[in-house]
């Protein structure tokens, strides 16, 4: 569990959200809104792939790639799958590759008053599993899930279906 907590970390400190140091950008995600991207990142994520059609009934949509439409075979060999959901909720996005088909990942950024909060609303919607000051790692049936903070009310959230429960 400390490794998902590192990746997750890990994705935050690279991504070029972090490195953004202006509130510019989607507005902050709601905490409730965030559980309900994690289940739904759940529902679609199984050992061995994202189901990008669990995700579209549950009202994602696919991000526009002007290179590769929806319907083109050039979209089928992206390996990076981006999908949003209007009304506050965080950026998803998955990769295709083999080693990494079994992750659904979220990333976003949190208003001020909600900071202190979304720990206690992650605690009761998921098994805590372990913590330090960086991540802190939970359990939801056969998902490991690591929410992880990077100043600034940035977050990034890694869910893996090990099949294991």
């Amino acid at each position: 569990m400390r490794l998902l907590a590192a990746i997750a970390v890990g994705l935050l400190v690279a991504s070029p959200v972090a490195a953004q140091e202006q509130p510019a950008g989607p507005p902050p995600v709601n905490p409730e809104l965030l559980i309900e991207a994690i289940k739904d990142c759940t529902a679609a994520t199984s050992p061995t792939a994202v189901s990008e059609e669990v995700l579209l009934s549950r009202g994602w949509e696919r991000a526009k790639n002007l290179d590769a439409p929806d319907d083109s075979e050039a979209y089928k060999d992206l390996p990076l799958r981006a999908f949003g959901k209007t009304g506050g909720f965080p950026f998803l996005y998955f990769l295709t590759e083999p080693e990494k088909a079994n992750q659904c990942q979220l990333m976003g950024k949190l208003a001020p008053e909600d900071e202190a909060t979304v720990s206690t609303v992650l605690e009761l919607a998921f098994a805590p599993v372990s913590a330090d000051e960086e991540a802190t790692a939970y359990r939801y049936g056969s998902h490991a899930i690591a929410f992880g903070r990077k100043g600034n009310g940035l977050f990034a959230v890694v869910i893996i279906d090990s099949g294991e429960k």
